[in-house]
């Protein structure tokens, strides 16, 4: 729901835009910031429409996902 989603991992938080409920990969800098964030094991929280989704990534996933 909404147009964008703040995704949060440690300290660092990005506003990535959303359509149709999936993210969108259009902006390059904003997908790198937040590739790391999805592939690193931690916790990351999915905030949007005053809801928040709380998910661990318990292992680093291997996988070249950056926008060049």
């Amino acid at each position: 729901e909404g147009t964008s989603v703040e995704v949060t991992a440690g300290e660092k938080t990005v506003t990535v835009p959303l359509s149709g409920g999936s993210i969108l990969g259009t902006d390059k800098t904003v997908w790198n910031d937040l590739m790391p964030m999805l592939t690193t094991p931690g916790t990351v929280t999915f905030a949007a429409a005053g809801k928040a989704l709380t998910v661990e990534v318990s292992s680093a996933v291997t996988a070249n996902c950056i926008q060049q």
